[in-house]
């Protein structure tokens, strides 16, 4: 069993950085987030640049009134824990082989385990910057289900685009679109309703 990470197990809010950069820049928060949603963003998810380096930019082409490592500090304290379905992954530990396949980049990463104690759960994480690919990309799900030796068939992914769950059903895994109205343990699939009955 396999899950995303942001809006599934953290929750982040991305516009909250934006209105602190703001706060040391000539530019507006829409402004800042035009130069952050760019080709750069991509780079960094899948490892072609480090945190140094991306945030290096960010802050040159946002005219950042400060230095880059505040500028990663604000980018980083975006997130929180999305209680109810942290609490199910730690009620499926034992019952099933939990993996976590994620976009995003290593000064997030660096974050979040930092800040959370769930990571340990997982028998296999992987990282797009990592892995230098990103979802829905084929490749990275079959590197995940090659990673966790299991047979895409047996296997279920649990993630809030719908993108990336049509990315995950190409490769013939089995996979849930989380959406925000309901908690995990509320959404309908055959293969979770068997767990909880359990």
């Amino acid at each position: 069993m396999f899950f995303d990470l942001g809006r599934v197990l953290v929750d982040f809010d991305l516009e909250k950085a934006y209105r602190a950069a703001a706060e040391r820049s000539p530019l507006t928060p829409e402004e800042i987030r035009s130069k952050v949603i760019s080709p750069r963003i991509y780079d960094f998810e899948k490892g072609l640049l480090s945190p140094e380096d991306f945030f290096r930019g960010l802050a040159a082409d946002t005219e950042f009134q400060g230095t880059p490592a505040e500028l990663r500090t604000i980018f980083d304290d975006i997130f929180t824990e999305m209680t109810h379905n942290v609490h199910t992954l730690r009620a499926l530990r034992g019952r099933v082989r939990l993996g976590m396949i994620s976009n995003t980049n290593a000064s997030h990463i660096a974050f979040v385990e930092n800040a959370y104690d769930f990571f340990s759960l997982f028998e296999c994480r992987v990282y797009s910057h990592e892995v230098q690919m990103r979802k829905p990309d084929t490749e990275i799900y079959r590197y995940a289900l090659n990673a966790m030796d299991v047979a895409p068939e047996r296997s279920l992914f649990i993630d809030d685009l719908e993108a990336n769950v049509a990315g995950a059903r190409e490769v013939g895994m089995h996979a849930i679109h989380l959406t925000p109205d309901r908690p995990l343990s509320q959404h309908s699939h055959p293969a979770l309703a068997l767990l909880f009955t359990e």
